[in-house]
């Protein structure tokens, strides 16, 4: 989540991930622009009729977001993800989607450190 816009002219997602966007096409003078995903065209947008109102304008807040408290005494848990496939490791354990390995306290607040060790679909960038 973001508090407030920011203008990007890419964005990278990974599987699963999703973004909302405003796209301005106020100064496109093209009829025709495509979405590309890695470099391929998944999409043409026709402009009809290129506007120079920015209608409705970004609202200037998008979120408000507190942050999480800072309790030294929290519970500290490290993740380390590595490989995928039939050989994929989380803390050195076997992928197993029926078992559980961690049991968080209902309303508790923890922190997780997420470590990416590599080798997980995205080759060197590890997994997403």
């Amino acid at each position: 989540m973001l508090s407030t816009p920011i203008a990007q002219r890419s964005i990278h997602l990974s599987p699963g991930e999703r973004a909302e966007v405003v796209i301005d096409f106020a100064e496109i003078s093209d009829e025709s622009i495509q979405l590309l995903v890695g470099g391929l065209p998944i999409l043409d947008l026709h402009i009809k009729e290129p506007s120079q109102k920015r209608q409705p304008p970004l609202p200037e807040q998008l979120a408000t977001i507190e942050p999480f408290p800072n309790d030294p005494s929290q519970t500290i848990r490290v993740f380390e993800l590595q490989s995928m496939g039939i050989t994929d490791t989380i803390n050195g354990r076997a992928f197993d989607m029926d078992r559980i390995d961690e049991t968080v306290p209902l309303g508790e607040t923890e922190t997780w450190i997420i470590r990416n060790r590599g080798g997980m679909m995205m080759q060197s960038g590890g997994h997403p």
